[in-house]
């Protein structure tokens, strides 16, 4: 069983961890050319690139993935953003449902709070996935979004022992 942790966004990431919860690599989310716009939404998701990846990631292996949902407002996000958000959060769920991969949406708070993090502290869940994972690849600010992906993957690995000891008892 491999689990995937998804932070969603064109600057996102995948992580992948193994059953028994060790690490098995992180990635970001492959993006292509978009056209004529600025900034992120000079780019968009490439599903080819993400469909190969996932594919070449999981070699047949069963797996599960959690996703942190979205909600697609906020003071900070124009419109241009929140549809870039939404149409690449759409295609992550439209692939991994077309690999038959199930999907558990995961709201922010829930899996922050579970590793006590404060809000939008992205330093602090870098720290906390450098101490859980040494040898992911996060010594730049800017790997904030493959810690995130990290500590998805490891909340869905205990949701998942959490299942398994309750339907076994």
């Amino acid at each position: 069983m491999i689990i995937i942790g998804i932070d969603p966004g064109l600057t996102g990431s995948f992580a992948w961890l193994d059953a028994s919860g060790a690490y098995l690599g992180v990635d970001d989310l492959p993006t292509m050319l978009a056209g004529k716009g600025t900034g992120v939404l000079k780019r968009r998701l490439n599903p080819a690139g993400l469909t190969q990846l996932v594919q070449d990631r999981l070699e047949d292996e069963p797996c599960v993935a959690y996703l942190e949902q979205q909600t697609g407002f906020g003071p900070h996000l124009g419109a241009g953003t929140v549809f870039s958000l939404g149409r690449t959060v759409g295609a992550i769920e439209g692939i991994l449902a077309g690999l038959l991969i199930p999907v558990h949406a995961v709201p922010p708070a829930v899996w922050k709070r579970h590793f006590g993090l404060p809000g939008k502290d992205k330093e602090r869940a870098r720290a906390l996935a450098i101490e859980l994972f040494p040898q992911a690849p996060l010594g730049r600010k800017k790997d904030h979004h493959k810690a995130e992906a990290l500590l998805i993957a490891l909340f869905g690995y205990v949701q998942l022992r959490k299942d398994h000891a309750t339907a076994t008892t």
